[in-house]
């Protein structure tokens, strides 16, 4: 497992320490700019070509990473905006003044997401298999967080500790594309696996296999 593993290991027992959770948090570059735009004094929104310049030189200076959507569908109406994430997790933690992080929370959720998120495009780079990373979101809602290459795999992140069987984004996927697996990773204790094909997983566990090269 990389550091990153070890760092939101260890983010429970000492989101008390006024110093630690923005460390170790993190959530997409839409939230924080939204965040600014709610307190800009700037009487109106820039142009849009403006905007996009802006998430490119995030890009191009490697602050911020671009997760495409997934585009190949076959009965729906997607979603194309694309998401921008920031490299480092304590980053929009720092510019949102965040402290510490309660499970359970929306803020908590999206921590989570990306933290899973980071450890794939690690392991996608390190690795050097350099598959493409997208989601998948309908234009009714639906959603998979994070779609592995042409379809190794299809992963939900939930922060719950009991998942419990939320697993309609990746049914109606699996009407659009085969992969090979299916996961819901979260911090439920112990792995199941759905009769639908649907593995529950607990975090710690998706981490160790996918440093082993066992996700894709």
């Amino acid at each position: 497992m990389s550091r990153i593993g070890h760092t939101f290991s260890d983010f429970s027992k000492r989101n008390r320490n006024p110093a630690r959770p923005a460390l170790v948090f993190s959530i997409a570059v839409s939230i924080a700019s939204r965040k600014v735009t709610k307190s800009s004094t700037v009487p109106s929104p820039p142009p849009a070509k403006i905007i996009r310049e802006y998430y490119q030189i995030l890009e191009d200076t490697l602050l911020a990473k671009r997760l495409l959507p997934w585009k190949q569908s076959k009965k729906r109406r997607l979603i194309d905006t694309a998401k921008f994430y920031f490299f480092d997790i304590g980053i929009v933690s720092g510019l949102l003044n965040y402290r510490s992080l309660t499970p359970g929370t929306k803020e908590y959720g999206r921590a989570f997401e990306h933290f899973i998120l980071q450890e794939c495009w690690a392991y996608n780079h390190y690795s050097q298999k350099n598959l493409e990373l997208s989601f998948w979101r309908t234009a009714s809602g639906a959603e998979v967080d994070l779609i592995i290459g042409d379809g190794e795999a299809a992963i939900e992140v939930k922060s719950s500790d009991h998942a419990g069987e939320q697993t309609k984004g990746l049914h109606l996927f699996s009407q659009e594309a085969k992969c090979r697996q299916y996961f819901i990773v979260s911090r439920d204790p112990f792995p199941r696996k759905l009769q639908n094909g649907i593995q529950i997983i607990p975090w710690q566990q998706f981490c160790a296999k996918l440093w082993q090269g066992d996700i894709f």
